[in-house]
């Protein structure tokens, strides 16, 4: 099965090419915490940037996602709560 599926490609997201929306409405959303959120997702794993890029920037369901990545829809769930957890770790390294 392994052998029979394309190899997938990823890309490098970068705040220019997709920005985070910053909202001055919202408290605790500064600039520089995009800066860092953008800075972490470039450190975790291919795979789970883009399901985290997908759900939470792209607002897509679990579904969707799935078929755009070309797994299941527990694949899709478990990318993103270890995803999350990466992330996670990521930024409060960053704050250590």
């Amino acid at each position: 099965y392994g052998r029979l599926r394309k190899k997938q490609q990823f890309v490098q997201l970068s705040e220019k090419e997709f920005p985070l929306e910053i909202n001055g409405d919202e408290p605790g959303f500064s600039a520089d915490l995009v800066g860092q959120i953008h800075k972490a997702l470039d450190r975790i794993q291919p795979q789970h940037r883009e399901v985290l890029t997908l759900c939470f920037l792209e607002n897509m369901p679990y579904q969707a996602i799935a078929k755009i990545v070309g797994c299941s829809l527990g694949t899709v769930k478990s990318r993103i709560y270890y995803a999350k957890q990466s992330l996670r770790k990521e930024l409060e390294s960053k704050n250590e």
